[in-house]
């Protein structure tokens, strides 16, 4: 269930009541996202992709696909740029979005892009479910021996796994946009002509600020659980900030901080960038790569083949079904988060996915001081960052100049009547966080802001949540997303051939959905290779030591 950290008795209220509204939600599919939304500061300051990047708002959509991605947010991207590497020459890539570019969760969250840390130890352990995913070390040998520590348990190494993965993500993410400044600099004439954008990443970490004493006793327990359990290595990262510096930036009331590894980032900015290089890519190796905006998928329909392993380069295992055509596709990404049941209902309910609204404001503080890293309050409930102010001149160019470089602060849902749990629509607004945002920002950064402030920019996304907080990656299923906790792994009966998802990233898409994606990509590569030899291959994919096994769909396809 979603956890929420607890010292007293008004949170174990809070966190009980929350988990009850979650578990007691229906199993009702999600709709279509809503046509018109208050545009984000990130759709505001950015116009996506370049024009001539492939996209388009009216083509008809026909033929047949090697791949069909349904979504272009970072999911759908993620999985893009990994695809273009690794499938033959030739292939045809097919890329849906039911609005804009990018317009789903990563284009409307609070740009952010931290790892989780070893504050998350016990939220992490307490997963449901991920005992059946410790792997014991091989007979006659240590744990000690294959882990490199022998205190704790298997669970912990499980845990470790999922630290591993995010700040993999991380780091491969910031090597990437790094790489192509690097490449931008050298020739700015070519990058212009290949769409590159600044992502305009901030490395400069993350506070983690206790606004009372029993959230500096809840962190400080966190480190000490963390390093009985063998995770010194990671805690050694979490570093307690002396009081001067919490003064410096002018935070009122802060009882302590402590920083941590992180970035913040422009996410559309991002997502652009990465779908220029995945283009480049896609051009180098003459791969067909299209994306149909505001052209919502209504139907896949799954179309019987002769098994598994006995497909030709051409056949195709769904039908996918649009208002501007149909597209006959081997394989199909669903990208689509906290959609996802509209097209999966199996997926729908507290078993499987639930939208959730967040809300974040962008707001042009008085104060001309300005800071690069992020900060969020240990139970990740509110969370802001300040853009860098080489941003403003871009975002002048659109809305108009900016006195400042606006603080974006986001969070705030715990004030919201049931967390926000089951709510979908993106195109309105809580009053309640609303406000309670406001109060928030103005007794943190006084300095900043002489009265209530008043946002140049307010709206949601909706993130997808799940119970075990984990995202789902791998073979869609027909049934539930995942087993019940104490039942069995999902048999390969119950996959859907060539259908794959990647979802339910509770509100952490960004250091994890890039690696769901590349995972998805070489599951494909695993099947168009078993298809193209004449002679028989065992199509399980072998998961690599860095990803986190109870983030797989199933584990029946897999070499473990």
């Amino acid at each position: 269930m979603p956890a929420i950290a607890a010292a007293s008795d008004i949170e174990s209220f809070q966190a009980s009541a929350s988990q009850s509204v979650f578990d007691a939600l229906p199993n009702r599919p999600a709709e279509l996202p809503q046509t018109h939304v208050n545009p984000s500061y990130w759709q505001a300051t950015c116009e996506g992709p370049a024009k001539t990047a492939h996209l388009s708002d009216s083509s008809a959509v026909e033929g047949e696909a090697t791949v069909a991605i349904i979504g272009t947010g970072i999911t759908g991207i993620s999985t893009l740029y990994h695809l273009v590497t690794r499938l033959q020459s030739g292939s045809r890539i097919v890329l849906f979005d039911a609005r804009g570019f990018c317009s789903g969760a990563t284009g409307r969250n609070g740009g952010h892009m931290t790892p989780l840390s070893a504050l998350s130890y016990r939220e992490l352990r307490n997963s449901p479910g991920i005992s059946r995913y410790a792997v014991k070390p091989p007979e006659g040998r240590t744990r000690q021996e294959v882990y490199g520590n022998d205190r704790g348990d298997l669970l912990d190494e499980v845990v470790r796994t999922m630290l591993v993965c995010e700040a993999r993500t991380a780091a491969e993410l910031l090597v990437l946009t790094r790489t192509e400044a690097a490449l931008a600099r050298k020739d700015p004439s070519k990058a212009q002509l290949e769409g590159y954008v600044d992502p305009e990443l901030q490395c400069a970490g993350r506070w983690i600020v206790a606004l009372e004493d029993r959230e500096v006793k809840e962190v400080e327990d966190s480190i000490t659980a963390a390093n009985h359990a063998g995770l010194s290595d990671w805690t050694k990262g979490l570093i307690r900030l002396p009081n001067a510096e919490l003064e410096q930036l002018g935070l009122s009331g802060a009882k302590a901080a402590w920083e941590q590894t992180g970035s913040t980032v422009h996410p559309l900015k991002l997502v652009s960038l990465l779908y220029s290089v995945a283009m480049r890519t896609a051009r180098e190796r003459r791969i067909q790569v299209e994306a149909h905006t505001y052209c919502p998928v209504d139907e896949v329909v799954e179309q019987a083949s002769n098994g598994f392993n006995n497909l030709t380069q051409s056949s195709s295992r769904a039908l996918l079904r649009t208002r501007r055509g149909s597209l006959q596709a081997r394989y199909v990404v669903h990208a689509t988060n906290a959609w996802a049941s509209h097209l999966s209902p199996q997926l729908a309910g507290p078993k499987g996915i639930v939208p959730t609204r967040g809300q974040a404001m962008a707001v042009e503080p008085k104060d001309p001081q300005t800071w690069s890293q992020g900060l969020a309050t240990p139970d990740g409930f509110n969370y802001m960052q300040m853009r860098p102010r080489t941003a403003q001149v871009q975002a002048g160019t659109l809305q108009g100049p900016a006195k400042n470089p606006p603080i974006i602060f986001g969070g705030g849902r715990n004030s919201a009547p049931a967390y926000e749990w089951g709510v979908e629509n993106d195109g309105e607004l809580s009053n309640n966080v609303s406000k309670r945002q406001r109060q928030l920002l103005s007794s943190l950064l006084p300095s900043a802001f002489e009265r209530l402030p008043q946002p140049t920019h307010e709206w949601t996304g909706i993130m997808a949540y799940t119970q075990s907080l984990n995202p789902i990656c791998g073979p869609l299923l027909r049934g539930q997303a995942l087993a019940d906790e104490d039942s069995d792994l999902k048999p390969s009966a119950d996959i859907i051939p060539g259908q794959y998802i990647a979802a339910g990233y509770s509100g952490h898409g960004m250091t994890r959905a890039y690696a769901c994606g590349e995972v998805i990509a070489e599951m494909i590569e695993v099947d168009v290779l078993a298809a193209s030899l004449s002679e028989p291959l065992d199509d399980r994919w072998k998961c690599p030591g860095w990803f986190p096994r109870c983030w797989l769909t199933t584990l029946s396809h897999v070499y473990t």
